[in-house]
């Protein structure tokens, strides 16, 4: 990336060569002597382009690009100031971020782990959010315009060598150590436990593997995990692992790290996906709790809905649940043959849902119907290809060996239909029906939050190109996913308490407190240009700021311009 907004001397010793009408700047690291031919070649690297690019430059000066200060970092220093501030700033955002960072207590955290690197940290975390990325590349000539902690920016070349640090996978587990350890609680809590990818087509990078990815783009990817508050939604810890790993056979390594966190006394809330009497038999070693979803096949689901049914059809009344609009109760069971504990089967019936699933239903066998009629006509399908339809028909063949005729099972359609609409989660504590669907679908939160780290902060790719580096921003993304939830539960209660929901969602409000601008006057000495709109001061209050907290911005950043 050419950076415009500077301009440094062109070193010694580098070599210009034009191309489409510019002159671009190369470094040269080495050259070799050819005695064949008895010629040089050089090992060339672009640094940059020369200010009058159109084939007449004048003077010794270039604008440089990313890799000039990877040979010249010397200038770094030069750089910096020159991209210290910008005439006008940029400041709501920055704001909220670092607002949001203090009440967090997170900035204190940051600076006893990452020390010099705090501010950084702290920076990069504010620039995902704002921009919406987790390309780094882009940082200097983005954040120009903003404050910025320590009041430096930092160069993307320093960005980069942060990222591959070996050092820096002990700082992301005493940051884990230490912020589970604020968050933990004496009674019991629920803990979401989700998973999803981030594809990767990067080389060197070994934990990137060929999976079962919900989106396949045909790229090896990452299993990333999270676990979060059910609370709030506030994520505690995440998990790397290889792609080709199975959710399942993860989830007692998050079992491990909750005991090592010193969660005591918790349960987790678990997908179907989770489900295997392995998994149940280790949380229940280890006393937690549980709350997880469970697939129709199964037989402790199949149990559990036939004893249900009649009650939930003849009393309705007495099992509507008028916050979920569904009808639950709760049965006791057990989860496997060889299960010692009481479950609690919470079995619930969605009207909506069942009605949707019998014209599913029945449209599924018309058209299967149609295609065995097809298969009939044909007069070529021997039994041991019409074998998949067994299930649903009664198949009848000729004395040949070929399908002649078919009919309906319609005790097992009668069964399909009857059981449609039901869904049921098992609990290992007795909690109602309501209780456990209240739980259960605050799990959302883990999508919504899976959501904003691929859409609203960019990854959904790996970008690097070692493990290293894939764990330091695995961490920053991760840092950023917890301010912007706190960000969102904030603006949730000015929702409920307005009314309006287009002006106060994350992006909106941070869109609109980006427009609160200070500009540098004739003084040298940065200012507001006008007041905060209703919206903004709305926002502000949120996070008990006011225009008054600008104003102070703004002196500070005055002074420390002014040394």
């Amino acid at each position: 990336m050419i950076h415009r907004d500077v301009t440094v001397n062109r070193p010694a010793g580098t070599k210009i060569q034009a191309r489409n009408g510019r002159r671009y700047v190369y470094h040269v690291r080495s050259r070799k002597y050819h005695k064949e031919g008895r010629y040089y070649t050089d090992d060339r690297v672009d640094i940059g382009v020369m200010v009058y690019d159109d084939g007449n430059s004048k003077g010794n000066t270039m604008y440089p690009n990313d890799r000039y200060w990877e040979f010249y970092p010397d200038e770094n220093k030069t750089y910096q100031e020159a991209q210290m501030f910008s005439n006008t700033l940029k400041v709501g955002g920055t704001m909220i971020v670092q607002k949001v960072l203090r009440d967090l207590q997170m900035d204190e955290v940051l600076n006893n782990i990452y020390e010099k690197d705090s501010a950084m940290v702290q920076n990069l975390i504010t620039y995902m959010i704002l921009f919406e990325t987790s390309t780094f590349q882009h940082y200097p000539a983005m954040m120009r315009n903003h404050p910025v902690v320590s009041g430096v920016l930092t160069a993307d070349t320093h960005i980069a060598e942060f990222l591959k640090d070996e050092e820096q996978e002990e700082r992301i587990k005493l940051f884990l150590a230490a912020w589970n350890q604020m968050h933990r609680k004496n009674v019991t809590a629920y803990i979401g436990y989700d998973s999803t990818n981030i594809n990767n087509q990067s080389k060197g990078i070994e934990m990137a593997e060929y999976g079962h990815p919900k989106i396949d783009i045909g790229a090896p990817q990452i299993n990333l995990s999270y676990a979060m508050d059910m609370v709030d939604s506030t994520p505690l810890f995440f998990e790397l692992y290889p792609g080709s790993i199975i959710d399942n056979s993860q989830c007692k390594y998050m079992v491990d790290k909750a005991k090592d966190y010193g969660y005591e006394k918790c349960g987790f809330v678990l997908d179907r996906g989770y489900f295997s009497e392995k998994n149940i038999k280790y949380m229940d070693d280890h006393g937690y709790a549980l709350v997880i979803m469970l697939k129709e096949n199964y037989q402790c689901v199949k149990e559990a809905v036939k004893v249900s049914q009649k009650q939930i059809h003849e009393f309705k009344y007495k099992y509507y649940l008028a916050d979920h609009d569904v009808y639950g109760m709760t049965v006791k069971g057990k989860l496997y043959a060889k299960d010692k504990h009481t479950r609690y089967f919470h079995v619930f019936y969605d009207n909506s849902r069942a009605a949707s699933l019998q014209n599913s239903i029945m449209k599924a066998y018309t058209e299967q119907e149609k295609k065995l009629q097809r298969l009939i006509d044909q007069k070529t399908v021997r039994k041991e290809d019409a074998e998949v339809y067994e299930k649903a028909f009664s198949l009848h063949y000729d004395s040949a060996g070929y399908l002649e005729s078919f009919k309906r099972k319609e005790k097992y359609l009668q069964r399909m239909m009857e059981e449609a609409g039901y869904f049921v989660i098992c609990t290992s504590e007795n909690i109602t029906a309501e209780e456990a669907l209240n739980i259960y679908r605050n799990r959302d939160q883990s999508e919504k939050l899976f959501r904003v780290l691929k859409t609203e902060l960019d990854y959904d790719k790996t970008a690097v190109y070692s493990d290293a580096s894939v764990r330091t921003k695995t961490q920053l993304a991760f840092l950023a996913t917890i301010v912007r939830n706190r960000i969102f539960q904030k603006l949730k209660l000015v929702v409920k308490e307005t009314g309006d929901r287009k002006n106060y969602t994350v992006n909106a409000a941070l869109h609109s407190a980006e427009n609160i601008e200070i500009t540098k006057n004739t003084h040298d000495a940065y200012v507001r240009d006008y007041g905060l709109t209703k919206v903004q001061k709305n926002i502000f209050k949120a996070f008990d700021m006011s225009d008054a907290d600008v104003d102070h911005l703004a002196s500070r950043i005055s002074k420390l311009a002014a040394r």
